[in-house]
């Protein structure tokens, strides 16, 4: 049975996600209570005494590698009649079944050539280890690629030591239908040679885009492996014959090493380029298995863009098609799992068959198009704005289910202009960080119910359409001025307000796109009650933007100024990074970096403009914080504003960074968006 979200384990390790599960075990992440860091925690469920023996032997072992293209293990344990752990470094990264799936085609020759190469060279120092070690778990979701370009193979849950004389001992029987050889079904002993038949069916998965036929079927004749260029043309000779050659089903007649299936792999090529930008791309819901008929495609639904249009009730509908995939490792499930499934699945299945365990759900990331239409200009310009300047984004949308999930996207219509939200499911994670300042520690377990988020921040277009319904007039307005930057220094400008951002002299046109500024908090939350909904807790707004795998920033671990409108070489202001051109020299129009968006489809979440909270603002909050959906201090002075915004830094933009404001102040820095209620069926 899964662990509890929120279990500590050997009163050190808390359980913060559910990360895969199968038949043989379950891999978690969770949080180093000790050294305050992410661990990546594997529990394998069998517990007899030759198990747990066999276990601890090979954790030893485990414990003493070092390489770069393999996770650090830092603990073993085992629980009388509860089960073993294995805790290790957590890799943040895709997986390249990930890959494969979100871009809906097949990798490069080159790039899945070069990523390939560095796993042969962590096999290597496994296999050469004394006594040596085999994997036994090699797929395309145990390879993950961190934003660096390290291929890194982890999950070393049913790895063991070389044993010739020994046969396959019970406690490391698993198989991954289409990956693993036939000797590990119990058709032989398994050895290094295993090792190779797994990683050329990864790279056969990577080139073609199919999940090889399972090796029994093979074995028996009901199915035949077709070469990876007869079914990718764009796949070269060599490459095919050493796929074949790593697969061959006679462990004699295999390549006999790896440094082998390296040394075939050795034609010259470029090294892999860097990820793909930003969430999945448009996608096949499944991968075919080889030599099968390939499912037809899902039908797409058309696009809209994000910040709808003031003209009427607009006519939008969206292409997309969404998978249900995980950045990093999805789900696994039992022998029988689907091919596609099989593909990303993070946990071996039993060789045997066992009951099946229900899987867990799905942690998915929803697929974000490259933008089709141009940005309208900021107001002043970009100085000089590159080839690449990024444009809003058209995101998907969907009609939710009775009972939405993660990755579905809705419009409601406020005023006559559709507005998109994004489904953020409810979950744990570990809000705050241990790096960052103190007003960020410490580092706690939150719970939050579902909700209905804006994907993008409001808009003029969106504002617009309430003052035209309510007659509402802002602060600003009222108080005859507001403070802007958008020049070489902070001014308070005379009859500024939303409508003239620069002053009376200044008007909308062409800004239509461009998220609404100069509003203070009352402003905020007047258009939040009119649309609805209410400006999102600080608690609800981090777990949006970085997830329960605690991404440093809404895309990942490390900082990239390519995905968000931060202070570029663009920017008039001290700290500006001259390494960097965003594209921007002020504010962007909302979703001009899709490369940027969470793991919910948000996007702007980091960047652009600072973004109103509903909770005052205490620095020492954090200390007392409830546990489940806290709302903030009863009182204070400030109110809390999230995201960094044109004119900060890279550290105001990472998801954890707390910031506040006057609830008074209005400014070109601060915009916001809305929370909806998740209720059945909406």
């Amino acid at each position: 049975m899964a662990l509890a979200i929120g279990t500590t384990l050997h009163n050190r390790y808390r359980i913060a996600k559910l990360v895969g599960q199968g038949g043989f075990g379950v891999v978690y992440r969770g949080w180093d209570l000790t050294l305050g860091r992410p661990v990546a925690v594997k529990e394998n469920f069998y517990s007899t005494a030759a198990a747990q023996g066999q276990f601890e032997r090979e954790a030893r072992l485990l414990a003493n590698l070092r390489h770069p293209n393999l996770p650090v293990v830092f603990d073993h344990f085992v629980l009388p009649g509860q089960g073993q752990y294995l805790v290790m470094e957590f890799i943040e990264g895709q997986s390249l079944g990930a890959m494969v799936i979100e871009r809906g085609r097949p990798l490069d020759e080159a790039e899945a050539l070069a990523w390939v190469r560095q796993v042969c060279t962590a096999l290597e120092y496994l296999h050469t280890r004394k006594p040596p070690i085999i994997h036994r778990d090699i797929k395309p979701a145990n390879i993950i690629i961190t934003d660096d370009g390290r291929a890194v193979l982890v999950d070393f849950g049913i790895s063991k030591e070389y044993d010739p004389s020994k046969g396959t001992t019970a406690g490391a029987k698993a198989v991954t239908a289409g990956f693993s050889p036939p000797e590990q079904y119990g058709r032989g002993r398994t050895d290094p040679r295993s090792d190779v038949y797994a990683l050329g069916a990864t790279l056969y998965a990577t080139l073609t885009g199919r999940v090889p036929p399972e090796a029994p079927d093979l074995s028996s004749g009901a199915d035949v492996l077709s070469p990876p260029r007869t079914l990718n043309p764009a796949v070269s000779e060599a490459t095919s014959q050493a796929v074949m050659a790593a697969m061959t089903l006679s462990i004699s007649q295999r390549l006999g090493s790896v440094s082998q299936l390296k040394q075939a792999l050795a034609a010259d090529s470029p090294a892999p380029p860097p990820l793909p930008p930003g969430g999945p791309q448009p996608l096949p819901a499944t991968l075919p298995v080889a030599g099968r008929a390939a499912p037809s495609p899902a039908p797409r639904r058309p696009a809209v863009p994000i910040w709808g249009r003031l003209a009427g009730a607009a006519v939008l509908v969206v292409l997309a098609l969404w998978a249900i995939i995980a950045l990093r490792d999805p789900n696994g499930g039992a022998a029988d799992a689907s091919p596609a499934a099989t593909l990303l699945a993070g946990v071996a299945t039993e060789a045997t068959p066992q009951p099946s365990a229900t899987p867990p759900a799905n942690s998915t990331a929803p697929a974000t198009p490259q933008p089709s239409a141009t940005p309208a200009p900021t107001q002043p310009p970009s100085p000089s704005p590159p080839p690449s300047t990024p444009s809003p984004t058209q995101p998907p949308t969907s009609t939710p289910a009775a009972e939405p999930q993660l990755g579905d996207v809705r419009l409601v219509s406020r005023g006559g202009v559709a507005v998109e939200q994004v489904f953020v499911p409810a979950g744990s994670f570990l809000m705050g960080s241990e790096e960052g300042e103190p007003r960020e520690r410490p580092v706690h377990e939150v719970t939050l119910d579902a909700f209905w988020l804006d994907r993008g921040e409001v808009t003029n277009a969106q504002f617009a359409a309430f003052v035209a319904d309510t007659g509402y007039e802002t602060t600003a307005e009222r108080e005859g001025g507001a403070w802007n930057a958008a020049g070489e220094a902070w001014a308070y400008i005379d009859g500024a307000n939303w409508q003239h951002p620069q002053g009376p002299d200044s008007d909308l046109t062409g800004l239509e796109a461009q998220p609404v500024i100069l509003l203070t908090w009352d402003d905020a939350v007047a258009y939040a009650d009119w649309a609805g909904g209410r400006l999102p807790t600080e608690a609800e707004w981090e777990y949006a933007a970085r997830g329960p795998e605690g991404r440093a920033y809404p895309w990942g671990a490390a900082f990239d100024g390519q995905r968000l409108n931060f202070c570029d070489l663009n920017c008039p202001f001290p700290g500006a990074d001259p390494a960097v051109d965003d594209g921007f020299a002020f504010l962007a129009p909302a979703g001009s970096y899709p490369a940027g968006a969470s793991w919910v489809g948000a996007l702007d979440m980091a960047g652009n403009l600072w973004e109103w909270l509903g909770d005052w603002f205490n620095p020492g909050y954090y200390a007392s914080s409830p546990a489940d959906n806290p709302t903030g201090p009863a009182s204070g002075e400030q109110r809390g504003v999230r995201g960094g915004s044109w004119l900060r830094t890279d550290q105001h933009a990472r998801s954890a960074f707390r910031n506040f404001n006057d609830p008074n102040f209005r400014n070109d820095q601060v915009g916001l968006r809305v929370v909806s209620p998740a209720e059945p069926g909406s």
